[in-house]
């Protein structure tokens, strides 16, 4: 009885169909590539939902040169830019990360937050000022 191996031709054309299907591999691989990278438009668009169901819940929302202050469960709360930060005082409730520098406004009763980032410049309503 003879045992027979892989030959030649065998592996050549397995060599082949890998290398005729590498090109649409790559060609999938590289677009998926462009959804897994982290948008951090899409992140800050939820932090600031996130901030105006806050906001809507609160109480007495005003603003005290950069910061806002309101009273949200029962608790006075403190809104403002620290460094890289837009946080929530007390404690350190991180809302928009990696920012260069933010401000708050009051425009036609409405309450805004204007911050930079990568030397880009986003606006956003809040809340309605009561």
């Amino acid at each position: 009885m003879r045992c027979r191996g892989f030959i030649l031709k065998e592996t050549a054309a397995a060599m082949i169909i890998c290398l005729m299907l590498a090109p649409a591999v790559i060609l999938c691989l590289s677009s998926i590539s462009g959804c897994l990278r982290f948008r951090e438009e899409v992140q800050d668009r939820i932090a600031l939902s996130q901030l105006r169901r806050i906001l809507m819940l609160s109480y007495d929302v005003h603003t005290e040169g950069n910061t806002v202050r309101f009273s949200y469960q029962n608790e006075d709360r403190l809104l403002r830019f620290t460094g890289d930060w837009l946080l929530i005082s007390p404690g350190t409730e991180i809302m928009l990360a990696m920012v260069e520098g933010g401000r708050f406004i009051e425009r036609n009763d409405l309450l805004y937050v204007i911050y930079e980032r990568k030397g880009k410049q986003y606006e956003a309503v809040l809340c309605p000022l009561q």
